[in-house]
């Protein structure tokens, strides 16, 4: 029989902070979700060791749901597992990065496509408000609450799309493979941070207005590729991996 836990959680968001009814979790659930953001953060750095007996006494519980957290982990990439020697965290790589850019490129280059012809005038609306509040937050200095007010902006193109598989497909993409670059980013550079207001963004959200798909498609595939191409962001994974 699984352990149970009663959790009242308060969750933060662009929008405010909202209490959310009591619920239950296993602590196989929090073991999972609790290690998994020390990864995703980077509180955890690629290549380290995971030793179960220091999670356990950190999180208070046995060490059976730190164990199904690894197996947990281990099926989303973040960390893998070497018999008789223990769990690690996944390195970062520049061909990783790479390579899940260009899968970002296809999702949401497809879901603009398909989605925008069909925009109201309130999603173009609530496009417009996450990106105004990503510059909001750029020029105030806070880059981290301008990171997740830009990633916002790209969510909503893929969810107006409509197809859950899609959105599936992408969510996973931002949490267990981009999110730990976009922290790193942030962590050692502005430059990412620069790209959101770049000329590039500003012709997407025109052609957007206008719903004009060639044009919103060309200039969303036009600042995705940007990211990929800064030397500062590839320069920083290159010395995070040289010294993992």
């Amino acid at each position: 029989m699984k352990e149970r836990k009663h959790v009242a959680s308060t969750t933060t968001s662009k929008y405010g902070s909202v209490t959310s009814p009591i619920k239950y979790q296993t602590l196989n659930d929090i073991a999972y979700e609790n290690i998994r953001e020390r990864i995703t953060n980077l509180t955890i750095r690629p290549g380290e060791q995971l030793v179960e007996q220091r999670l356990a006494e950190d999180l208070g519980i046995s060490k059976s749901p730190i164990r199904e957290a690894f197996r947990q982990l281990e099926k989303t990439g973040l960390v893998y597992l070497v018999p008789h020697k223990g769990c690690f965290v996944s390195p970062l790589s520049l061909n990783e990065f790479k390579e899940a850019l260009q899968f970002r490129e296809i999702l949401e280059v497809h879901s603009l496509s398909v989605g925008l012809p069909h925009y109201s005038d309130q999603d173009v609306l609530d496009i417009q408000k996450a990106e105004r509040a990503a510059e909001r937050k750029l020029a105030q200095g806070n880059k981290e609450a301008a990171s997740e007010f830009h990633l916002k902006v790209h969510t909503l193109i893929v969810e107006k799309a409509g197809n859950s598989l899609v959105e599936k497909a992408y969510k996973e993409l931002l949490e267990f493979t981009l999110r730990r670059y976009v922290v790193l980013a942030l962590r050692q550079s502005s430059s990412i941070a620069e790209t959101w207001a770049d000329e590039h963004h500003r012709a997407l959200f025109h052609a957007i207005e206008k719903r004009d798909v060639g044009l919103a498609a060309k200039a969303l595939q036009k600042h995705l590729r940007s990211i990929g191409e800064q030397r500062t962001m590839l320069d920083t994974i290159k010395r995070y991996s040289a010294h993992r």
